[in-house]
């Protein structure tokens, strides 16, 4: 099992033919004369989950929870 932080370098570990990967699509474009990309159907749902310490918080907090909301 090989194992990177960069999505980059996934992806051209299996370009160099170190395995399979679940990757954006974006990065197709990278390794596309020596991998093939297939699509995900239909297309996984992304879901953003912002955590913050209960109690007393930064008064940065207020207008940023304003923001995403």
């Amino acid at each position: 099992i090989l194992e990177s932080p960069r999505a980059q370098a996934v992806a051209l570990m299996v370009a160099a033919g170190s395995g399979i990967a679940l990757l954006p699509s974006a990065l197709s474009v990278l390794v596309k004369d020596s991998t093939r990309a297939l699509p995900i159907r239909p297309a996984a749902p992304i879901t953003h989950v912002f955590a913050c310490r209960e109690g007393r918080s930064p008064d940065t907090l207020g207008p940023f929870l304003k923001l995403l909301r």
